[in-house]
C-alpha cells in the first residue's frame, strides 16, 4: 500500500487487548454474533468493526470500553442488515458495474492484487466476501436515497438561523460558510431520518443477540414479507 502508517506502542496494546477480548470470546463462543430474521451477523465482522472504533478512540481502551464498542458494532451491523433486507423487499438492485467500481476505489490504495488480498484477509475477507459486503452496503444506501433521503433539503432560512445562533463561534461571514452549513444540516437531517426508519425496522424485526452479546432467543417467526432474498451482484 502506498501510504503506511506505524501505531505507537500504547495503541498496539489496545489492540491486542481488543483481540483477546473478542477473539476469545469467540473461541469460547463459536456461531454467529446475532441474527436478524434469521440472517447471521457473523462474529469476525463484529471483531473488525470493534478494532476500527477502537483506533479512533483518544486512549487505548480497556475491558470494559472494549465490551460497550462490541455492543455498539454489533447494534451498527444490525441496523445495514435490517435496512439491506428492506431494501431487497423493496426490489432495490445494484448493476455489477456500479459494484465494480466501487471494489476497485479501494484496491487503487495498494499497490498490487496481493497486497489488496492480503490487506482483506487480516480482516477475515476474501475478495468475493468483500465484494458482497460492497454491494450490501450500496443497496442500503440506495433504498436510504430512495425513500427516506429524497425530498430531504436545507433552506436558506434553515441555515441563516443556525449562523445566527451560532454567530459567537463562527468567525467567517455567512456568504463564506453557507455551503459548508448547508451540508451539515443536510447530515444531520440524513443521520435523524435514517435513525427513524431504522427504529420502525427494528420493531417489527426477529433480532436474537447471542452470546456473549445478549442471550436472546428468537421470538417471532419470520413472515414472508420479512424474509430477505438472497442477493448476488449481476
Amino acid at each position: 500500500m502506498r501510504s503506511r502508517s506505524t501505531f505507537p506502542v500504547a495503541v498496539m496494546v489496545g489492540l491486542t487487548a481488543i483481540c483477546h477480548a473478542t477473539c476469545a470470546a469467540a473461541e469460547a463462543n463459536l456461531g454467529p454474533a446475532a441474527l436478524v430474521n434469521g440472517v447471521a451477523i457473523e462474529r469476525p465482522a463484529v471483531q473488525e468493526l470493534v478494532k476500527g472504533l477502537a483506533r479512533a478512540e483518544p486512549s487505548p481502551p480497556d475491558t470494559a470500553r472494549i465490551e460497550a464498542l462490541s455492543r455498539a458494532a454489533l447494534e451498527s451491523l444490525i441496523d445495514l442488515e435490517l435496512l439491506y433486507q428492506e431494501a431487497v423487499r423493496q426490489g432495490i438492485k445494484i448493476p455489477a458495474s456500479e459494484v465494480d467500481r466501487e471494489v476497485d476505489s479501494v484496491r487503487r490504495h495498494f499497490d498490487s492484487d496481493r497486497e489488496f488480498e492480503a490487506a482483506l484477509a487480516s480482516r477475515g475477507l476474501t475478495p468475493a466476501s468483500h465484494r458482497l459486503d460492497t454491494l450490501r452496503t450500496l443497496t442500503a444506501n440506495r433504498l436510504l436515497e430512495r425513500t427516506v433521503w429524497r425530498d430531504l433539503s436545507v433552506s436558506s432560512e434553515e441555515v441563516e438561523a443556525f449562523y445566527d445562533a451560532n454567530r459567537a463561534e463562527l468567525s467567517q461571514p455567512l456568504d463564506e460558510i453557507h455551503g459548508s452549513i448547508a451540508r451539515m444540516l443536510l447530515d444531520e437531517k440524513k443521520s435523524k431520518t435514517r435513525a427513524e426508519l431504522v427504529d420502525r425496522l427494528r420493531k417489527k424485526a426477529s433480532i436474537a443477540r447471542l452470546p456473549p452479546y445478549g442471550s436472546d432467543l428468537p421470538k417471532q417467526k419470520q413472515s414472508a414479507e420479512q424474509a430477505p432474498t438472497p442477493t448476488s451482484p449481476e
